[in-house]
C-alpha cells in the first residue's frame, strides 16, 4: 500500500511539474494563472512522458539501495559467505 500511494503521488507531482513546464487548462485573471480544467493537467501531453521516466529511475535506485545494503545487514554473524543470503545460494 506505501509504494502504491507513493507511486499515485509521484504522478500527481510529475503532473504538477508539467505544468509549470508545459501550462495547460489555464486562464489569467488579474495576471495571474489560473486552472480551469483539472482534467487538462492530468492528462498534460508532458506527464506522460515524464512519469514513466520518473518512476522507473526510482525504482531503479531503490532497488540498487536494497541491492547494496541487503548483503552487508544479513551476513552479519552468519557463517554463510557474503551475498549468500540474498542469492539464495549456498
Amino acid at each position: 500500500m506505501v509504494a502504491l500511494g507513493a507511486v499515485l503521488s509521484g504522478f500527481f507531482i510529475v503532473a504538477t511539474n508539467a505544468w509549470m513546464q508545459h501550462p495547460v487548462g489555464y486562464r489569467i485573471v488579474e495576471g495571474r494563472a489560473e486552472l480551469t480544467s483539472l482534467w487538462a493537467l492530468l492528462t498534460n501531453p508532458y506527464a506522460r512522458w515524464q512519469y514513466p521516466h520518473v518512476i522507473s529511475g526510482s525504482l531503479v535506485v531503490a532497488s540498487m539501495v536494497v541491492a547494496g545494503i541487503e548483503p552487508t545487514t544479513s551476513s552479519r554473524g552468519s557463517t554463510k559467505p557474503r551475498g549468500a543470503h540474498s542469492s539464495g545460494s549456498a
